[in-house]
């Protein structure tokens, strides 16, 4: 009884393990037939237990027939271990199982006791992971940029762009070489750090030296990995060996044209629909704005108000696609209120920060203007002098003929005076054809005297009281003007023509009269001045000291083209 004990017992200690296996366990006839078979090995053939399949014949679950002779023949010769089998489980999914198999005697009976491992899953990863490995071999082999992978400082493995670059003709050159012999002596603590450098995506510039000992400029991007198992360091070079040198060249370039942008004495400014988006260190100064106050503001805003139209009537006509002017003068507002004369020169379309944008020089010709204004003043007082020199001769001409006949006039006056009684009528007469032939004879001299062939008769004059009293007598006679006089006391005397002036004020009197209509009024000022050299100069005087007479009226003032003829004899 105790053997039978113990031998129920040791019964079923290997039933309770067969049954909680993990792993399918089968015990099958020579010829396929299942005679026992766990729950786990039923669940791999896609049955709930293993009463489900007990009697069925295992040959039917296997997809290749002839796997079945191959374990047999190995199981015979010994064992079959780690032995792959693709069965077609109940539900017609396939399944790849590791089997390992040996001959037992169950009950008297040579049978096969199997033990079997689902490893689909396994099978498949390992699958994907072979894809992936072979796609990222063939992603590596064939990627443009430069691989290289490294582990504890040396070369392992490089792919064929790497080689090139490293300047080797096959990847053995390079194969196991450190990789910090390819780098520049002067930058060798700084590539070591950047090897060193354990953070994914590191970027850096820096200079590498190839097999014939060029160095070239290259981009490195750094990752760790894990390479056949084993921790790693994938390296990713790009030679910007001509990028960098085509960078330099624009640089050169940059810093050439900047230096001659920015020595320009021309202002240089570029418009991005009016905006100014830039100027030069020039147009700071010309205009006196600072760049916080100039750059964004519109261009037309530091044009002086009367001209801002003439900038908006281009541009618009521009949008329209009418022809426009390319040069233009305008006047600048300077920051301090002076107003400037510029040219500003359109010079076309270019392209600024991505965006279409107007370049335009912006010269300053003040200097000019001035010149231009000075010469056609001086050349408008030689046309006048000129014309008065002209009016001037004919007048002399004139009156030197005119006063020879009014003396043969006055002299048979004279003589019929002698053969007249004075107290017949015809005495009288006689008496003021000498008195006619005296004022032609005074108009002669001031012909005369304009002529510069006369005489004046300059003399000692205190203008303050010739002013008072041609305006007095001229208000008199001009009720609807109101005059208003600020002599000063302590003028100078001055040695003039009285009577030329008498009739110069009194002419001025009438003409303002006359630009008044309605009435208006009348300012007369005096004041002493001196006049420098400079100033005298253009109208060819002596310099020293003067008097000034002022005159102004609130008039409609004169027309250009009166302007220009104020100064003819006889105009007005």
């Amino acid at each position: 009884m105790e053997i039978e004990d113990v031998l129920k017992q040791s019964e079923n200690m290997y039933r309770m393990l067969f049954e909680s296996s993990l792993v399918g366990v089968y015990l099958i006839k020579i010829e396929g037939e299942i005679i026992a078979c766990n729950d786990a090995g039923a669940r791999s053939l896609g049955f709930n237990n293993g009463k489900d399949i007990v009697g069925m014949n295992i040959c039917d679950f296997y997809k290749k027939k002839n796997d079945r002779e191959k374990l047999i023949e190995k199981v015979n010769n010994g064992s079959a271990e780690n032995f792959e089998v693709d069965f077609i489980t109940n539900n017609g999914s396939i399944i790849t199982a590791l089997i390992s198999s040996s001959l037992v005697d169950y009950q008297g009976e040579k049978v096969i006791l199997s033990n079997c491992i689902d490893i689909t899953k396994q099978k498949k990863n390992n699958t994907l992971l072979k894809e992936s490995e072979e796609r990222y071999r063939k992603l590596v082999e064939s990627s443009p940029e430069a691989i290289v992978v490294h582990s504890m400082g040396k070369i392992i493995f490089a792919n064929p762009v790497a080689v090139k670059l490293f300047g080797a003709e096959y990847s053995g050159q390079i194969i196991g070489r450190p990789i910090n012999d390819f780098v520049n002596s002067d930058y060798y603590n700084t590539n070591n750090k950047i090897f060193k450098n354990g953070k994914s995506g590191y970027i850096t510039e820096e200079k590498f030296i190839q097999l014939n000992g060029n160095i070239i400029d290259v981009e490195v991007a750094i990752a760790p990995i894990i390479y056949i198992g084993d921790p790693a360091t994938q390296v990713v070079f790009r030679n910007i060996t001509e990028r960098k040198r085509t960078e330099e060249a624009l640089r050169r370039s940059e810093n050439k044209y900047s230096t001659l942008v920015e020595n320009s004495r021309d202002c240089i400014v570029i418009l991005q629909d009016r905006k100014i988006q830039f100027v030069n260190k020039v147009s700071y100064d010309l205009t006196g704005y600072s760049p916080e106050e100039i750059i964004g503001n519109d261009f037309v805003n530091i044009l002086h108000p009367d001209q801002r139209e003439i900038s908006l009537k281009r541009y618009n006509d521009i949008k329209d696609g009418k022809s426009v002017q390319d040069v233009i003068e305008y006047i600048i507002i300077k920051k301090d209120g002076v107003k400037l004369s510029v040219e500003v020169d359109y010079s076309g379309n270019i392209e600024f920060e991505g965006k279409t944008a107007e370049l335009i020089f912006v010269r300053d010709i003040s200097k000019r203007k001035n010149t231009e204004e000075e010469n056609e003043r001086l050349e408008m007082q030689l046309r006048q002098a000129q014309r008065m020199e002209a009016i001037g001769t004919l007048a002399g001409g004139i009156a030197h003929d005119f006063n020879n006949l009014l003396m043969g006039i006055l002299g048979c006056a004279s003589l019929l005076m002698l053969n007249t009684d004075p107290d017949s009528n015809d005495y009288e007469h006689i008496n003021g054809i000498e008195k006619y032939v005296k004022s032609a004879a005074n108009l002669t001299n001031q012909l005369l005297g304009f002529a510069r062939g006369g005489k004046y008769e300059p003399k000692v004059t205190v203008i303050n009281e010739l002013i008072k009293s041609t305006s007095e007598m001229f208000g008199r006679t001009r009720k609807e003007i109101t005059i208003y006089s600020k002599l000063n006391d302590d003028l100078w005397s001055a040695d003039v023509d009285q009577g030329q002036i008498e009739q110069v004020l009194l002419n001025i009197y009438v003409n303002a009269w006359q630009a008044m209509p309605g009435g208006g009024n009348l300012y007369l000022q005096t004041e002493n001045i001196c006049l420098d050299e400079n100033y005298i100069k253009p109208f060819q005087l002596k310099h020293g000291k003067y008097i000034k007479i002022t005159i102004t009226d609130t008039g409609i003032g004169m027309d250009k083209e009166t302007q220009q003829r104020i100064f003819e004899p006889f105009f007005t």
